[in-house]
């Protein structure tokens, strides 16, 4: 199994939808996070804010290696919010709270796509009729095919 990610923006310019799922790999998180960032740095607003959806993974990284991915990431300087939705354990909930801090990076994390977006309408003046629902639908249709196809590919014979 692999580490699957995707990215759209939800609010131009604003919002980054982000998912991933699989089995949590640092050499991926890592180029997952550089393409996030290349995503802001692509912004001309002062503040970007992410939201990303874990329903998806399977196997997250030990405390280790988020060290170790916290040591060789860098966020964008403005980066806003990292919204953290659907986590499917407590563990990986602490480990990724753990990581962000340690990146000095904002974050919450929250059980819905709903509860993140009334938290940013609180912290933020965004714009949500600029909001494209088929981003998320995408990303998110996206990652679990693309688990499924891996997954049906690996127990076929």
């Amino acid at each position: 199994m692999t580490y699957i990610r995707n990215q759209a923006w939800y609010i131009p310019d604003k919002l980054i939808f982000a998912a991933a799922g699989g089995e949590g790999q640092p050499e991926l998180l890592v180029a997952f996070l550089n393409d996030l960032n290349a995503m802001v740095e692509s912004s001309p607003l002062p503040f970007v804010h992410i939201i990303l959806d874990y329903q998806y993974l399977t196997k997250s990284l030990t405390l280790a290696q988020i060290a170790k991915v916290s040591s060789q990431f860098k966020p964008h300087e403005r980066a806003g919010w990292a919204i953290l939705i659907n986590e499917p354990t407590s563990l990986l909930r602490m480990f990724t709270g753990v990581a962000l801090q340690w990146m000095r990076v904002r974050q919450r994390s929250l059980p819905t796509l709903e509860a993140a977006e009334q938290f940013l309408a609180t912290v933020d003046e965004l714009d949500w009729s600029q909001a494209d629902p088929q981003a998320v639908t995408r990303v998110l249709h996206d990652v679990k095919s693309r688990l499924d196809a891996l997954h049906s590919v690996t127990h076929e014979g």
